[in-house]
This record gives C-alpha cells, structure tokens and sequence, in this order.
C-alpha cells in the first residue's frame, strides 16, 4: 500500500509541476502579447511597408520615402491604401510613379481659402 501512496504522491506532485510550468508559460505569454503598443505598431508598420516595397517600382518606393520623412502618417496612409487597392485588384503591379502621383493628388485634399474684400 506504500507503493500506491508514493506512486500516488509522485503522480500528484509531478500534476503540480505540470500546473506551475503551464501557469509560467501561461504568464511569459500574455505578457508577450502585452508587450508593448508600441512594439505592436511597429510590427504592423514593418509589415505593411513589406507589402507596399512589393508593389511599388522604385522610384515610386523612393517618393514614398521621401513623404516618409515629412509626413510619417500620411505616408503610411498611402501605404495602406495601395495595399488595399491592390488586394482588392484594383491596381497593376508595379505602380510606377506617374500613377502613384496621381494617387497622392486623390489623396490629398487641397484646401482653398477665399477671401472676399468688402
């Protein structure tokens, strides 16, 4: 009956060890998941970036980068929304430049101030 008892003591304190290893794991991923916003939106950023190089000629890809260092938001607005088109085959692989300067004057909204004198 000793034999039991230990071999039910063993199984019970190794249950516990499987537990206490699943909790840790359980933990280092949630706070993985967690870890940062910033960390998030950087991944998201680098990923959409991958996917806007792939359609973009290269001059096109430099004009963007060069809007990239003005506008960062604007920038990866454009990005987002060529990946869109283009997921949705609404757009030819490559843009060149010509067509993503059409694109960009779409996008843009041009403000017109009036000015009336009296």
């Amino acid at each position: 009956m000793l034999q039991k008892n230990n071999i039910i003591i063993d199984n019970m304190s190794s249950l516990e060890e499987i537990k206490k290893r699943k909790m840790e794991q359980y933990l280092q991923e949630s706070t993985n998941a967690q870890a940062s916003p910033e960390q998030q939106m950087a991944q998201a950023t680098n990923e959409i970036d991958a996917r806007a190089r792939k359609i973009l000629s290269v001059e096109a890809w430099q004009r963007i980068a060069n809007i990239k260092t003005v506008k960062p938001d604007f920038a990866l607005q454009v990005e987002m929304f060529l990946v869109q088109m283009y997921q949705s085959g609404q757009l030819s692989v490559p843009v060149d430049e010509n067509t993503l300067v059409t694109i960009l004057d779409k996008l843009t909204t041009k403000k017109e101030t009036k000015i009336t004198r009296r």
